[in-house]
């Protein structure tokens, strides 16, 4: 039978965290109720108090409640929790968490939730969860519920809020992923802007037997955190290798703008840049010559961009400059007559 973490304060908000234990036990789930509270005595029996969360923490309760400072209270408790819920994870005991709480309740209980692997579930009941949550949440899957009045008793609109949250919380927990082939693990970060390109490479790699993960590309830290989670598989050293030897491209000098055009001319596809100074678009297209003509509209007029191009991605050649106007500009590739396939990018500036 799958337990569920009950983790806040119990001095102050313990009779909400009780019925919200009350309904997790009509489901048919177990629970397991962790006090974080310093200011009085708790309103319910917890099974793990405070003097443990204190103690994982390196800090003296006792003289941790007699200076009644709440901000020194929710830093220690906000060290302590994430060790003892990371450990009952470790070792089992739990199989989900759901915690109730205002500023100092949220800051607690989210930063426990923080600790924990991504697909544990996790559910933040907070009368924050309406505004900015990123210092919460940062890079888990903590599911935030809106508390819509205060944790401070119970009323016909917290029994109906609570209930919702208790439900949801044992739906999480009930809900079981089916397991999906076992496949290493590529990380891609995308914009809106380079969503076509990805997808591309996506299909490219899946076919190659890879599995991979799309990111929106201002979360690389979270692609970042999939390194210590199930979620990632490293790549053995020869496969990666090789893997960068086809899609790593050069670095570039710190300032450089690019318009990473994402565009095949062989098969006569388009992209839009929108980071070039304007929105820019381009249009590859195979002539029967053999070589390849990029076309190119939009971009800042009297600006100057550099054409590069390549076959492998791992060398990116200059095979052009032009300065934009108001109508199309075509280039057309002079090294790129017979090869299977060309990938173009433009730089801003020269």
């Amino acid at each position: 039978m799958p337990t569920i973490a009950i983790l806040g304060t119990m001095d102050t908000k313990g009779v909400e965290h009780g019925f919200v234990a009350d309904v997790i036990r009509q489901r048919g789930h177990q629970t397991l109720i962790i006090d974080v509270g310093t200011l009085g005595d708790p309103q319910i029996k917890p099974d793990i108090t405070r003097n443990e969360i204190a103690f994982a923490a390196g800090v003296d309760l006792a003289a941790l409640v007699a200076k009644r400072d709440r901000g020194e209270a929710v830093g220690a408790m906000s060290r302590g929790a994430p060790i003892v819920l990371s450990k009952l994870v470790s070792e089992g005991r739990i199989q989900g968490v759901i915690s109730l709480g205002g500023g100092g309740g949220t800051a607690i209980g989210t930063a426990a939730m923080r600790a924990l692997p991504i697909g544990f579930p996790k559910l933040m009941v907070s009368t924050l969860a309406s505004g900015n949550t990123s210092q919460y949440v940062g890079v888990k899957d903590i599911v935030m519920f809106p508390s819509i009045v205060d944790v401070a008793g119970l009323n016909r609109i917290s029994r109906e809020i609570l209930t919702r949250a208790a439900g949801a919380i044992c739906g999480m927990v009930e809900a079981k992923p089916a397991a999906g082939e076992e496949k290493p693990v590529i990380v891609a970060s995308q914009f809106g802007n380079t969503t076509a390109c990805v997808d591309h490479a996506r299909k490219i790699l899946e076919a190659a037997g890879y599995e991979v993960l799309a990111f929106h590309a201002r979360a690389r830290l979270l692609a970042n955190t999939t390194r210590t989670s199930p979620l990632f598989k490293p790549l053995p050293e020869p496969d990666r290798d090789e893997l960068l030897g086809k899609f790593e491209s050069e670095l570039a000098p710190a300032g450089t703008t690019f318009c990473n055009l994402g565009v095949t001319a062989g098969g006569g596809a388009a992209g839009s840049i929108d980071d070039c100074g304007a929105p820019l678009n381009l249009k590859g297209t195979r002539l029967p010559s053999g070589q390849y003509r990029v076309d190119i509209t939009g971009g800042a007029p009297n600006l100057l961009y550099r054409i590069l191009a390549t076959g492998n991605f791992t060398s990116w050649q200059t095979i052009g400059t032009m300065t934009r106007t108001n109508t199309t500009t075509s280039f057309v590739d002079p090294s790129g007559s017979n090869l299977p396939r060309r990938f173009y990018r433009v730089v801003l500036g020269n």
